[in-house]
């Protein structure tokens, strides 16, 4: 799918970051006056899924739950908004590279991830974890893709879209949700 050069509500489109079957990633530029431009992240449903009212009731809900949390390793949720009835939301651009790609990186320079790295990292994500579970939040989805590593070495953890708050309906009996993994 090419996006680079269209508008998404007041968003330009710049590239394609992911492609699910339910959601698309786009990287996009925010302008404003004085030639103010900001990169930001877009998640927006995809268009033959708009129509599931469940599915953008609970994608708008990942959306409203991330925008509470306000902690430096987390990534902030900064609009959210709809166009052409497809719902999407804006969210802060971390300049780097999601966990998966960091042991492939190292590996092939043959070397191995320093230890004060691996224990940086798993405090960063341990710290975002605290805080979204004092809000009543449970990521339920926390993977290497989920993780991202600034090139400037700071750690932001992504995606809500498995979490269950307090404020939301709960998980039925006998449904799981989130990865294996992480349970």
């Amino acid at each position: 799918m090419a996006v680079a050069g269209n508008k998404l509500g007041s968003y330009e489109l710049l590239a394609e970051i992911a492609h699910g079957s339910t959601t698309d990633v786009l990287l996009a530029r925010a302008r404003g006056m004085a030639g103010f431009e900001r990169h930001v992240v877009i998640k927006r449903v995809r268009e033959e899924r708009a129509g599931d009212s469940a599915f953008t009731e609970a994608f708008i809900t990942e959306a409203r739950l991330a925008a509470t949390l306000h902690h430096h390793h987390i990534v902030q949720v900064q609009d959210i908004a709809e166009a052409d009835g497809v719902p999407y939301f804006a969210m802060e651009y971390v300049h780097g590279e999601d966990l998966r790609a960091l042991p492939a990186h190292v590996h092939a320079r043959g070397a191995s991830v320093p230890i004060a790295h691996v224990l940086t990292i798993g405090l960063a994500v341990a710290a975002a974890l605290h805080q979204a579970h004092e809000h009543g939040i449970v990521h339920r989805d926390v993977t290497p893709a989920n993780i991202i590593v600034g090139y400037d070495g700071n750690v932001k953890v992504v995606d809500f879209g498995m979490a269950k708050a307090a404020i939301t309906p709960g998980t039925q009996v006998g449904i799981k949700k989130g990865k294996a993994p992480y349970m």
